[in-house]
């Protein structure tokens, strides 16, 4: 019996390690392996008592168990871990595409930072408009909701169970869907900036002696910190709905 409570254990905390890895919140190489192990054992014991007696009783259904048996599950737990970690911090690559787009169109795409939420590079816009996300994301205990939702595939998905099948066309219509929800997020600020280019393009024709490079690039980066100006205050009013929605739809 000791044995069974070890292994649900066990597999209770590779799911969660899992799902904290790849979660951008607390992955990363900038988030310290101690605080993000520290984070794993602690929700592992949180969730020892509600889920461990039932991972038991399934598991002592298995009969005789071998070592490829549970190696088996180990893999599986991981996947899933990992899969919600990826799909959860998904809710916050609209507001990355947005921001991209913003900056090429502002010029800052130039110079690149490294992603504070990820292991590539990002503009310096992308990385003001996700550190405003995510301010916006716990002040509105959105990392409850990524809890629950985490809580949530235990019933769901339960270890040592059949699992519930999972839509594949749903997971790829949500993952396309993120770049037009970024574009629309981009959609003002894109379309005044388009403007500003159509019109010095006009000016360049009608008078030549201007060069685009010198004249127009401080000039669309003006059009730009005005447009982010008149336009960011309802980029952030939008972002909690987005957030809330794509949260939703993932539970």
């Amino acid at each position: 019996m000791i044995e069974l409570v070890l292994e649900a254990t066990f597999l209770l905390f590779v799911r969660v390690s899992a799902f904290v890895a790849f979660l951008p919140l607390f992955g990363g190489t900038r988030v310290p392996r101690t605080v993000k192990v520290g984070l794993a054992v602690t929700l592992t014991v949180v969730w020892f008592s509600q889920f461990v007696p039932g991972m038991t009783l399934a598991m002592s259904q298995y009969g005789e168990r071998s070592w490829l048996l549970f190696a088996w599950m180990i893999g599986r737990e991981a996947t899933l871990g990992a899969a919600m970690g990826w799909l959860m911090g998904m809710v916050f690559i609209p507001i990355r595409i947005s921001g991209a787009f913003i900056a090429q169109e502002m010029g800052l795409t130039i110079a690149t930072l490294t992603s504070a939420s990820g292991d590539g590079s990002s503009n310096v816009l992308s990385e003001i408009l996700d550190a405003l996300a995510v301010l916006i994301f716990f002040s509105f205990d959105g990392h409850h909701l990524f809890f629950r939702i985490f809580d949530a595939s235990f019933q769901l998905f339960p270890v040592g169970h059949q699992w519930a099948s999972v839509s594949g066309e749903w997971v790829m219509r949500t993952i396309a869907d993120t770049t037009g929800v970024g574009v629309n997020l981009a959609a003002p600020v894109v379309m005044l900036m388009f403007g500003t280019t159509v019109s010095l393009l006009f000016i360049m024709r009608q008078t030549p002696q201007f060069n685009l490079f010198n004249f127009g690039m401080p000039v669309r980066l003006l059009a730009g910190l005005l447009a982010l100006f008149l336009f960011i205050p309802d980029l952030i009013l939008r972002m909690p709905v987005l957030v809330e929605r794509w949260l939703m739809q993932l539970s």
